[in-house]
């Protein structure tokens, strides 16, 4: 569900970067930005899938805990994870199952399932972005799905003022590591990460 609607934002972005001429037929970029609203036509509403998600996933079918359980196996297993990424990560995961099943628990709460629903998954490919890039980076690969974890954590699953300037130096380090093309090595994002 929140894998098709990144995917529209992403589309369009790869056709700004062609500007007018990603919009012709003759460019794969106009294919792309139909095909993205296909994956949100055909599972549905955002909302209709939160709702399926939060009151049967986790109110009645108890997902969570299976959730709960690959998320964790994933950061153990993941050696060259840095050790405050791992419990933030944990920690995080573990509110946004705490905040589901309070939604799932009561009915006047159903205006939160969408939240609640993004909250799950955020947390979890966050989860799945840390463990994979601590992995490939411990194996002398790049890293730097460690470091894109680390910005959706701070982005998507932690309080912000919209109106103030972003001031934290990981970020402007991380944004130019990522769009660098040269890998990011593991200790080239741990040190980041620490910071």
């Amino acid at each position: 569900m929140m894998a098709c609607r990144d995917n529209v934002p992403v589309a369009t972005a790869s056709m700004e970067t062609r500007g007018g001429l990603g919009y012709i037929e003759e460019w794969v970029n106009a294919r792309l930005v139909r095909d993205a609203q296909i994956g949100l036509l055909w599972e549905g509403t955002t909302n209709m899938n939160a709702l399926d998600v939060i009151n049967r996933a986790v109110g009645k079918e108890h997902a969570e805990e299976a959730l709960l359980d690959d998320v964790t196996g994933w950061l153990d297993a993941a050696e060259g994870c840095p050790g405050q990424l791992r419990s933030r990560l944990k920690q995080t995961v573990s509110r946004a199952i705490d905040f589901a099943r309070a939604v799932a628990a009561d009915k006047g709460n159903e205006r939160h399932c969408r939240q609640a629903a993004a909250g799950l998954y955020h947390a979890q490919t966050t989860a799945l972005m840390a463990a994979e890039g601590a992995v490939i980076g411990a194996a002398g690969g790049d890293a730097r799905r460690l470091l894109i974890a680390r910005l959706v954590l701070d982005r998507r699953l932690a309080p912000q003022d919209p109106l103030k300037l972003d001031e934290s130096p990981f970020e402007a380090e991380a944004a130019e590591l990522l769009l660098s093309d040269t890998p990011v090595s593991l200790e080239q994002a741990t040190a980041l990460l620490q910071r």
